[in-house]
């Protein structure tokens, strides 16, 4: 595989792993209104992303060690756009904020997982 277009995949999961950090709380008046409830309801899906997230990343990082990074990392891709196509489909708040939990389950470890990755990828910026 070529080391820049993995350069481009991790990049871009990185991204969005960050980006799925920060948009639900510029998404809370439009989660709110949706869903019938206040925006200060409407923020534990910030708490429920969060807490996992800051939770799992040394975890992951212990499991990447031991079963591969590039199989790690490409599982954690996967499951966050599973989760995160799930959250679009949430019926409720309840389930929203158990569906955030889960894809901050997943987001946590793709940044760390993914230098890790391209750490790994033995000369990677020689022509």
């Amino acid at each position: 595989m070529n080391n820049y277009f993995v350069l481009f995949i991790v990049g871009f999961a990185g991204f969005i792993s960050a980006a799925d950090n920060w948009v639900a709380s510029l998404l809370l008046p439009g989660i709110s209104n949706s869903f019938g409830v206040t925006v200060a309801t409407a923020s534990i899906v910030l708490t429920a992303y969060l807490i996992p997230y800051g939770v799992m990343q040394p975890v992951y990082g212990f499991f990447s060690d031991r079963r591969g990074k590039t199989k790690v990392l490409k599982i954690l891709m996967i499951c966050l756009a599973v989760a995160t196509f799930l959250c679009a489909k949430a019926p409720d708040i309840k389930w929203l904020t158990a569906l955030r939990f889960v894809t901050g389950f997943f987001a946590a470890g793709i940044i760390g997982v993914g230098i890790f990755a391209v750490g790994g990828v033995e000369h990677m910026w020689e022509v």
